[in-house]
């Protein structure tokens, strides 16, 4: 049996916290869908810049070694090509000679010199290259030439191997991460604390409980850019204390939701004491979930909005909900003397 820090018995199961949230689920369905929407939106935003890579190499798409023989019929494999020719290369002033060495045309080869005349054309992820032999009567070597042409080296960003984003310098690309993180700092943390505070109404409805004061935005980004900072230091450590800590700071977004006013220290203070010997249960409760992830993932997410984030989101409500009731007797208003 757990003991919240006024001594009262905490207990609390995971499959009553979410039979609680299936039933509030089918009663707000309409708005909570709208809730799953914005969640699944703010996730693919700041979840999605840790699956970017960026790196300095040519701009392919996946790509396959492609080979042409005579005149067969080239199509544009690549975004870097044009009927199968670099654009860069058609663009560059040796392009003429290219052309007629090799027996090409802006629209891919030309008609062949002989029937022993074979031109071949491949590329891969570095070069394109191009060759051309000539063979006698017999079938013996006249003449044979070839050319390479290195695709030029870009800084591009790459999501699930497809390029989203060319960068000029690296510079830009320290001002663009710099841009990703405001963006974050000053919309997506406040609208993570608006939708916390949605999710306690719905728990709420009802109730005798009192109207929420209303988000103070620059609080709600400071405080849960600080919390960002926090964990990731304390990652830094070992993985293990991060996640940890990312458990004992679960209730910091319904803390700020509830008291808009709170401080990063009190926030992180009430919710370490509030979390005490519930962080396992909370793992536990999160592992619950994993089928739905998986299953949200394989429908491209549209399980994801349509149930498993509000429903997600409803259960961590109401394991705030318990813990905070637990603590009925320690008005939260003198927690905000605390210091950590």
């Amino acid at each position: 049996m757990e003991k919240g820090t006024n001594g009262t018995p905490v207990l609390w199961a995971g499959s009553s916290l979410k039979r609680r949230a299936r039933e509030l689920l089918s009663r707000t369905y309409g708005k909570l869908f709208l809730l799953g929407v914005v969640s699944v939106l703010l996730g693919d935003w700041m979840g999605g810049w840790l699956r970017v890579q960026i790196q300095l190499g040519p701009l392919h798409e996946p790509f396959q070694t492609i080979v042409h023989i005579s005149d067969k019929p080239c199509d544009a494999c690549s975004p870097k090509l044009k009927s199968g020719i670099p654009v860069g290369l058609i663009d560059s002033p040796e392009w003429a000679d290219i052309r007629d060495r090799f027996g090409l045309s802006d629209v891919g080869f030309s008609a062949p010199n002989s029937t022993n005349d074979v031109v071949r054309m491949e590329y891969d992820s570095d070069s394109w290259r191009v060759s051309r032999t000539e063979r006698d009567a017999d079938g013996n070597i006249v003449s044979a030439d070839s050319y390479e042409y290195q695709f030029p080296r870009v800084w591009h960003a790459d999501l699930f191997g497809r390029p989203i984003l060319v960068f000029s310098s690296p510079w830009v690309i320290v001002e663009f991460l710099l841009v990703a993180l405001l963006l974050t700092f000053l919309v997506c943390n406040p609208l993570t604390v608006a939708i916390r505070g949605a999710l306690l109404d719905a728990h709420r409805r009802g109730t005798a409980v009192a109207p929420r004061p209303p988000l103070r935005w620059g609080n709600a980004a400071r405080v849960l850019f600080l919390k960002d900072i926090s964990v990731f230091l304390w990652g830094l450590l070992l993985i293990v204390p991060g996640i940890v800590k990312s458990y004992e700071w679960r209730l910091v977004p319904f803390l700020l939701a509830d008291h808009p006013s709170l401080s990063w220290r009190d926030a992180a203070r009430i919710s370490c004491t509030r979390m005490n010997g519930h962080k396992r249960n909370a793992f536990l409760l999160d592992l619950s979930f994993l089928g739905w992830w998986i299953l949200g993932s394989l429908s491209f997410g549209i399980l994801h909005i349509l149930f498993t984030v509000p429903y997600y989101g409803l259960t961590l409500a109401g394991l705030y909900e318990t813990l905070a009731h637990a603590e009925s007797a320690k008005p939260i208003s003198h927690a905000e003397n605390l210091t950590l």
